[in-house]
């Protein structure tokens, strides 16, 4: 089931048959930290020159957005969330492109965030979210996946964010985690409808 899902974007009749785009992915386990109110440090994470508008498509893993412990171990705080999108938002705000948020999920402290320029932004089409939690009973949402598809330029393009178990004695639930992942999340329409 979505828990979030893009109203359908008509495509363009006229879709390019070759477009080269300039894409732009990241993972960062942030520890439960908070966005520094001077996202500079974020800029140049995406761009060592600090310049977004290279990029035309961007996607954003982070982990532990929230503390992974008591109650906010098992509960999303959209807060938490919230803020990271929000310091995505003010870094492309400052650059001369104009960029769109096409989608973003969290869950507990999983995060998803994926950005085009906004000319892209009528080639994009099936956009949808999905999450599958791994954790405690594989129904607990602190460690598991959050991924998302969709078309751009008639392209199909699935990106997941994973947070699985630590430590190297781990391996063969961090390996059963990922098959579970795989064969459970399922995008419904056009395609192959699994990740």
């Amino acid at each position: 089931h979505p828990l979030h899902s893009l109203p359908r974007i008509p495509m363009s009749p006229r879709v390019p048959t070759r477009q080269t785009l300039k894409v732009f992915t990241g993972t960062w386990n942030v520890n439960g930290a908070v966005p520094r109110h001077d996202i500079s440090d974020l800029s140049k994470w995406i761009s060592s020159r600090g310049d977004v508008s290279n990029f035309d498509l961007c996607v954003f893993s982070l982990q532990e957005v929230q503390i992974l412990s008591g109650v906010s171990a098992v509960v999303t705080d959209p807060a938490r969330g919230a803020a990271w999108r929000d310091a995505f938002e003010r870094v492309f705000a400052a650059s001369n492109e104009r960029f769109r948020v096409v989608g973003f999920q969290q869950m507990v402290g999983i995060f998803l965030l994926v950005m085009v320029k906004e000319r892209h932004v009528p080639y994009l089409d099936n956009f949808q979210i999905r999450i599958c939690p791994t954790g405690l009973g594989s129904f607990i949402g602190n460690k598991g996946a959050v991924a998302a598809k969709f078309e751009l330029y008639g392209t199909s393009i699935c990106c997941v964010s994973c947070h699985l178990a630590s430590d190297m004695a781990k391996s063969e639930r961090r390996n059963r985690d990922f098959r579970d992942i795989i064969t459970k999340i399922h995008f419904p329409g056009r395609g192959a409808d699994s990740v």
